[in-house]
């Protein structure tokens, strides 16, 4: 009998406290549905419809944890549940509404790329970029203030039970099945209607998910070959299981014929910009293109207009370029002093007789670039530390 009691007040609670969870949820949907509006008219609109659809889909999946810290919290105090909700919904739309800008800066949603960065590296980029602005920071209090005025009014409406269980169900279902309903890259004609589509937030949260999660699965090829079915590119024979990449090299030189080789060695200079990305670079740039010259290059040079990186952040530049070397963890430049040794290109033409120097207008300490130059041997460095008093930099915005 006792235990009897004990479950139904229980079950008592967990009605109460429904009654609270889903009229609150529902505002702060109301909330997730005009920052969506904002993000339209201030970025630009996708799929209106998938949109919407992944939103809801979304919302239910991201109220699942919560959900289940509200209930718990208001087994022992209903208000201190309520204030939990507002914080969590405070915290959530603000940052939402963060990854919004951010897209709208960079043209490409944040993933669990933030985390290969310390407080100073994110510092030292904000302010690279012009520091965060006024219409952010404004924007933010204007959110945080809407979302505790709209929770509180939420608490006005009146729900029945039914309804409770049945937006409860929906919630339990799209944190187990929701991930398959969200929009597919392949299903856009283009890269840029695809990020107009998707959820900033969710993405996200995606990502870092499977940052956290993602399990590093054991690789052996050794004694396997490869065959691609052709005769000009010999299949590949792997032959250490400790070492799952090494193989024999018998690669074709197909680019020799397009050089000049002649007595005196050539200079060699490399040009690496940051963040050129083909939304506004080259002949098919859908925001259309902002720099001419180099789109002129393209028509006199070797030029591939897909290529695979290895990493889309300044930590991966270097070693990709100049030793095709792995991303680690958090990109090979985020191992710091543990970097292992490695051959690189600079390793390369310093045994032919060049002398080697990296040119940078920043601080060549971002990243480690610099301690990867070194550990690679280079010649010189010149950065903003060392321009001298005859330069001023210009301001960042």
């Amino acid at each position: 009998m006792e235990l009897s009691h004990t479950l139904n007040t229980a079950a008592d609670k967990i009605k109460q406290s429904l009654k609270s969870f889903v009229p609150l949820s529902i505002g702060l949907f109301v909330i997730f549905l005009l920052i969506r509006i904002f993000d339209l008219l201030y970025i630009g609109a996708g799929s209106v419809t998938n949109s919407l659809l992944s939103d809801l889909i979304f919302f239910f999946n991201i109220s699942f944890i919560p959900g289940i810290i509200f209930i718990l919290i208001s087994l022992f105090s209903i208000k201190a549940a309520r204030i939990f909700y507002y914080i969590f919904s405070v915290l959530i739309s603000v940052g939402y509404l963060l990854l919004l800008f951010y897209f709208s800066k960079s043209a490409v949603p944040l993933g669990s790329d933030l985390f290969g960065y310390s407080l100073s590296e994110i510092s030292h980029t904000v302010s690279a970029s012009g520091g965060i602005g006024i219409l952010p920071v404004i924007c933010s209090l204007v959110v945080a203030a809407l979302v505790i005025a709209l929770l509180i009014y939420s608490l006005k409406i009146k729900s029945s039970i039914n309804f409770n269980y049945i937006f409860a169900l929906c919630i339990i279902a799209s944190f187990f099945w929701g991930n398959d309903f969200y929009p597919s890259p392949s299903s856009y004609q283009s890269q840029r209607d695809y990020y107009l589509t998707l959820n900033k937030l969710q993405f996200f949260f995606s990502k870092t998910s499977d940052y956290i999660f993602a399990k590093n699965d054991a690789v052996s090829t050794a004694g396997v070959y490869f065959d691609n079915g052709t005769d000009d590119s010999p299949s590949v024979k792997y032959v250490d299981k400790n070492y799952p990449f090494l193989h024999e090299e018998n690669t074709k030189d197909v680019l020799g014929n397009f050089f000049n080789t002649m007595p005196p060695k050539p200079n060699i200079v490399f040009v690496l910009v940051e963040s050129l990305g083909k939304g506004y670079s080259g002949k098919s740039a859908y925001l259309g293109s902002f720099t001419p010259f180099l789109d002129s290059l393209a028509d006199h040079s070797l030029y591939w207009e897909n290529f695979l990186s290895t990493g889309g952040r300044t930590f991966a530049a270097l070693p990709s370029l100049f030793g095709s070397l792995p991303f680690a963890s958090k990109g090979f430049l985020e191992l710091g002093e543990s970097m292992p040794k490695t051959f690189s290109l600079i390793d390369f033409l310093k045994s032919q007789g060049y002398k080697t120097s990296f040119y940078h207008g920043g601080d060549a300490h971002f990243d480690n670039m610099d301690l990867f130059l070194k550990k690679n041997n280079i010649s010189f460095i010149l950065d903003e530390n060392n321009f001298g008093n005859a330069f001023k930099k210009m301001p960042s915005s």
